[in-house]
């Protein structure tokens, strides 16, 4: 497998592509005109806005459609079940439903947000977030591309030892119980109301994959469409949140490395189950 660059070694016409991603996601023919200007341009400040908050509780979706601005991550709440899940398991249960209860109920307790999404086409048993209705692929996919994933992550400047590594991908495989999507967005709306549930509008279009790594920034989505259209969207993760998420679900601070590490492995699948072998990726740094 060909070395992925450093964070350091990236310019800002740098991007890699998701050669081994699955998906249907990624640049079609009509949005090829503008797609070099908002790579280069998605590396810096212009369409990106601070914020308060530390632990993810949006989605990395491109869409439209947030009620306000918090980091993202894969799922928003969700990552920080699945950290939990592949490693220490302190709210894993035998279901995903369980253990994301669980989850929403700590976080509540101690005061930190939760959130999540849905979509104009959710219907029956999903929920209109692919992070979420796609799990047990986005588990298969950690389970069988766990040096991939390893490779990537040193790539963004996480180091992660056998040790984790071994019980990320170990526990991704044993995962066998997975819930309709549709009824964790019940609980995360019955515990928290529609406030933390983002509509989300229109089809997917985005085009690149943004890793974020400047603290305490998130993408503005509306201030991206105001300047491209609505054809031209990015994928974001606010990957500078994956420490104070850990730290917010860690009951010991020796936990919170392997957490991180969860965090980037579920994050990473993420992105090649929902993208296409040509999404391209971005670091801001």
């Amino acid at each position: 497998m060909e070395r992925q660059p450093t964070m350091e070694e990236l310019t800002p016409l740098d991007f890699i592509t998701l050669d081994n991603g699955l998906g249907p996601i990624q640049a079609g023919p009509e949005q090829q005109e503008r797609l070099d200007d908002i790579t280069r341009r998605l590396h810096g400040n212009e369409f990106y806005i601070e914020v308060e908050q530390k632990i993810p509780s949006k989605c990395i979706d491109g869409r439209v459609g947030a009620q306000d601005y918090a980091p993202n991550s894969a799922g928003g709440t969700e990552t920080l079940m699945v950290a939990d899940d592949l490693t220490v398991k302190q709210y894993a249960a035998p279901t995903t439903l369980e253990s994301y209860a669980n989850i929403i109920n700590a976080l509540q307790k101690a005061g930190q947000p939760i959130g999540g999404h849905t979509d104009e086409h959710a219907h029956d048993a999903a929920s209109g977030c692919g992070a979420n209705d796609k799990l047990p692929a986005i588990y298969k996919f950690i389970a069988d591309n766990g040096d991939l994933l390893r490779e990537l992550a040193a790539g963004l400047g996480v180091r992660i030892d056998d040790q984790a590594h071994r019980l990320i991908t170990a526990n991704a495989a044993a995962r066998t119980e997975f819930s309709p999507g549709g009824e964790l967005l019940t609980v995360l709306r019955t515990a928290g109301g529609d406030d933390v549930v983002d509509p989300l509008q229109g089809d997917h279009k985005e085009v690149v994959a943004v890793i974020n790594t400047v603290p305490g920034t998130t993408l503005d989505r509306y201030k991206l469409e105001a300047e491209f259209g609505s054809n031209y969207e990015a994928f974001n993760v606010d990957a500078w949140a994956f420490p104070e998420g850990a730290a917010a679900i860690a009951k010991e601070d020796e936990q919170i490395p392997q957490l991180v590490a969860a965090e980037t492995y579920y994050n990473l699948a993420t992105a090649h189950v929902l993208c296409g072998p040509n999404m391209r990726v971005i670091v801001r740094k």
